[in-house]
């Protein structure tokens, strides 16, 4: 089971400490709009690779 989901977990991980580092470095980046700023700015990824998964699945 923890094989299975080591890539998750790993992404998580990297993601938990990419956030860290920029609390620490970045003193307004906790705040609740650069967290909606992020994730608007960086959508389209999400829709691609979406896409991406389809035409590699088909």
């Amino acid at each position: 089971m923890i094989k299975r989901n080591l890539p998750l977990m790993i992404t998580i991980g990297v993601f938990v400490l990419g956030y860290l580092y920029c609390l620490t470095q970045f003193p307004g980046f906790a705040s609740t709009r650069v967290i909606c700023n992020i994730l608007t700015d960086n959508a389209f990824l999400g829709i691609i690779a979406v896409g991406m998964t389809f035409v590699i699945l088909s």
